[in-house]
């Protein structure tokens, strides 16, 4: 597992996501806020109005106060190459300090498409540029 704060192709973090998770399903991802340690999930904050669910990777929902800044400000973070160049987001939430996986599949070459946070869908290559 890379460490914090490593650029991570988007197609790489997908596969984290798939592999920690058991799901390509992002909304089920739980994070980890950097600075308090809350673990959210996109789904926790589905039905409420202030946060888009996508939020859930880059904000602590657990108080929004100066003590738990955005992704990227915080102690931990990812910063994964997509949307818009790069974007910061939280840790995935799993125990210990490393991640055992199975061996790669054509499956794992796919990007899971999170709004905000990967490029969407453009190649097989997750260095590609997004197409104009």
């Amino acid at each position: 597992m890379a460490p914090a704060r490593t650029m991570l192709a988007d197609g790489v973090w997908s596969r984290y996501g798939r592999w920690i998770h058991g799901s390509d399903d992002w909304t089920q991802w739980r994070f980890r806020c950097g600075t308090c340690g809350h673990v959210q999930s996109p789904a926790d904050d589905a039905h409420d109005g202030e946060l888009c669910p996508e939020v859930a990777m880059w904000q602590c929902a657990a108080g929004r106060t100066p003590a738990c800044p955005p992704a990227g400000e915080s102690a931990e973070y990812y910063q994964v190459f997509g949307y818009h160049g790069h974007g910061r987001v939280f840790l995935f939430d799993f125990a210990g300090d490393r991640l055992e996986h199975p061996p790669l599949t054509d499956a794992d070459d796919e990007i899971v498409e999170v709004p905000g946070v990967t490029a969407p869908t453009r190649g097989s290559s997750p260095w590609e540029s997004p197409a104009r």
